[in-house]
């Protein structure tokens, strides 16, 4: 009986683990090297999606899935929503139910049995799913023996300039990847037979999207007061992972394969800022000649090398005070509320059970779920706090707009006959968007003079009409950090506090051991490669709508 453990290591960047491993700080990653076939993995579209997870559970990108953002849009209704986990099969999935314990593993869905044990949302980042399990009760039954990841749900807020905060921070995700390693190893005393074993281990991705600027001397906060706080702690937190995984081997049967992954990986954050507020307030400018972003203030910004500014409070609301809508405050009261029964009026979900602990933070972590997976459906949250939504109002009375995201730059056009209230001639699309490209290839980061946007997709050019394609026409990826910029007929836009200091990059790794597994160098390979290997490994066909091949093996399964 093959056994298998795929540990994941959540936004885990492979230069960074390189440097820790040349430096001992890794030494129980550097063992299970020393004896692995080693991958080093590239996504070099699909982790602009933020939905990696879901492409491992699924053994499919975006493409395949038809979804290429977390962020959905409403063309009839210019409405605009996050979406979580959907229903889609994961491919552990077998009849009958493979013995398996998946334990955290974020965009992981109830709705499909295994024979043993299903977590989802103990403590994961950006679980995509409220907090369950399967039997139902294991995971209160968790949080009462090891406790709640005390840094689930409270590493969201923008902390990267407050030392206080960063080091509760970062002390709950070192607390965290102890309870985890015990909770799992529990997991699979209580459930000896299991043939697969998954988790995701969610503190590299927690911590370095608050902390990159600790460790990029190149960041352009890298000279601020927390930066070498930041490197510290970050270090301690990848240190406290390689401790966790260290224990989590060591509790695996001597015969089991072991695959140690990270889908993609960490980099500064060149997204925030500019896809957040300086695209949507340049698309106000460019076509109505009006500004709605007053600030924030910022005299000595130019005389002052540029230092990079700081919210005062939590980032949205300190820069959502400076974005004026331009409607009358009843009016914008009036359709904030209306905005808000629309969203809340889906749901059934019925009160929040009691319960529950505090966070690093101060954030509630709700306990389990009462819902069912029928009842649960497709998880939505508000994107109500993004600055693209104080735009919202005008979209229909514009040929462009930028849509809420959290990666790169997203830009619908306003098409008539697809959108309600249609501007743009379908006849005039691609002249519309070569028009958009021109505009946004003028602008120039304001701190470095260099360009701001590295390239325009065009997502939708094959039909914009097209069913299940992106909601965005224009991807913008952007070629700098920028906080502010410069566009030769508008001016400049900013400066803006940055929101993250860490932001996603390609670069992921596989570390792939086990019975009649060589060591090697396998080389450069694509992350989907990783979800077949595991499947290979398990003896199992791989199904033909699988976007990569096993990293070791060959296709010879398919």
């Amino acid at each position: 009986m093959p056994r298998v453990a795929a540990i994941g290591l959540d936004a885990a960047e492979w230069t960074l683990v390189e440097r820790l491993l040349a430096d001992g700080e890794m030494p129980h990653l550097e063992r299970l090297r020393a004896r692995s076939a080693v991958a080093q993995l590239q996504d070099p579209a699909d982790y602009r999606t933020g939905l990696v997870w879901e492409h491992f559970l699924t053994g499919r990108g975006a493409a395949s899935n038809m979804r290429w953002a977390a962020v959905e849009f409403d063309p009839l209704t210019y409405e605009v929503w996050q979406e979580g986990a959907r229903p889609t099969t994961p491919f552990y999935v077998s009849d009958p139910p493979l013995p398996a314990v998946i334990f955290d593993v974020p965009y992981t869905t109830l709705g499909h049995e295994v024979d043993g044990a299903v977590v989802v949302g103990w403590g994961g980042h950006d679980p995509g799913h409220p907090r369950a399990s399967l039997p139902a009760g294991l995971l209160d039954e968790i949080d009462a023996r090891f406790g709640p990841h005390p840094a689930f749900a409270n590493d969201y807020e923008p902390i990267w300039h407050r030392a206080d905060a960063i080091d509760r921070l970062c002390d709950a995700l070192i607390v965290g990847t102890t309870r985890r390693a015990d909770a799992a190893r529990w997991l699979l005393e209580r459930n000896p037979h299991w043939e697969l074993f998954v988790t995701v281990l969610s503190e590299p991705h927690s911590a370095g999207e608050h902390l990159w600027h600790g460790v990029d001397p190149h960041h352009p906060a890298a000279g601020t007061p927390t930066a070498a706080l930041a490197g510290r702690r970050l270090r301690e937190v990848y240190r406290a992972v390689d401790d966790a995984l260290g224990r989590l081997l060591a509790g695996l049967p001597a015969d089991a394969s072991v695959v140690v992954f990270a889908m993609h990986g960490m980099g500064p954050n060149d997204a925030d800022v500019a896809s957040m507020v300086l695209l949507p307030e340049l698309l106000m400018r460019l076509q109505t000649g009006r500004s709605l972003l007053r600030g924030p203030p910022a005299p000595h910004w130019d005389t002052s090398g540029r230092a990079p500014i700081v919210p005062v409070g939590g980032w949205s609301p300190y820069v959502s005070q400076f974005v004026h809508s331009g409607a009358p405050l009843a009016t914008r009261l009036r359709g904030e509320a209306r905005h808000q029964l629309r969203r809340l009026r889906p749901s059934r979900s019925p009160a929040p059970p009691p319960g529950g602990a505090s966070g690093a933070l101060g954030r509630r972590i709700e306990p389990e779920t009462l819902l069912s997976p029928a009842e649960i459906g497709v998880p939505r949250s508000s994107v109500a706090w993004q600055i693209p939504m104080r735009y919202r109002r005008w979209w229909p009375k514009l040929e462009a707009f930028a849509l809420p995201t959290f990666y790169d730059g997203r830009i619908r056009l306003n098409v008539r006959g697809r959108e309600r209230d249609g501007l743009v001639d379908p006849a005039d699309y691609t002249a519309t968007c070569e028009r958009l490209e021109g505009q946004l290839h003028a602008c120039r980061d304001a701190r470095t003079g260099g360009p701001l946007v590295e390239r325009v997709d065009r997502l939708r050019s094959a039909d914009p009409f097209a069913s299940g394609g992106p909601d965005a026409d224009l991807q913008v990826v952007w070629a700098s950090t920028a906080d502010a910029l410069v566009h030769p007929t508008i001016g400049r836009i900013g400066p803006i506090p940055y929101r993250r200091t860490g932001g996603h990059s390609p670069n992921g790794f596989a570390f792939v051991s086990g019975p009649d597994i060589d060591t090697c160098d396998l080389g450069l390979r694509h992350a989907h490669d990783v979800t077949p290997t595991v499947l290979h490994l398990l003896g199992r066909p791989l199904p033909r709508t699988f976007d990569g091949c096993p990293l070791v093996g060959g296709g010879s399964t398919r």
